[in-house]
């Protein structure tokens, strides 16, 4: 699985900086890591240490076996497929005639 992983031009540093982020947004919501900490059986300050001094560590493994973290509410599709619908949107909304019926299902 991981043999044929695309190679990137963002290092697993790089992308680890930016799961800890989306990590850390995801914590800040009111009562998200008081709730996570119930949720695990765990303490609120298990969880803040778990973050503190883990964190870090955690999401850089994740990019160096070609991971990544994202809210649970998006959809991930393989970069052929992302390419293929990209190509044809973009093919779509470059011609005025055929924008307009998309959206607004004009003739």
């Amino acid at each position: 699985m991981f043999a044929d992983m695309p190679a990137s031009s963002v290092t697993p540093a790089e992308r680890s900086r930016k799961m800890v982020s989306v990590v850390l947004q995801a914590l800040q919501e009111p009562g998200r890591q008081v709730a996570a900490a119930a949720a695990m059986g765990a303490s609120e300050s298990t969880v803040s240490r778990l973050k503190n001094e883990h964190l870090e560590n955690l999401t850089l493994l994740l990019a160096h076996i070609g991971l990544k973290i994202v809210p649970i509410d998006y959809v991930c599709v393989d970069k052929q497929t992302y390419e293929s619908v990209a190509h044809l949107a973009t093919r779509a909304m470059s011609r005025p005639e055929i924008a307009k019926q998309l959206i607004w299902d004009e003739k």
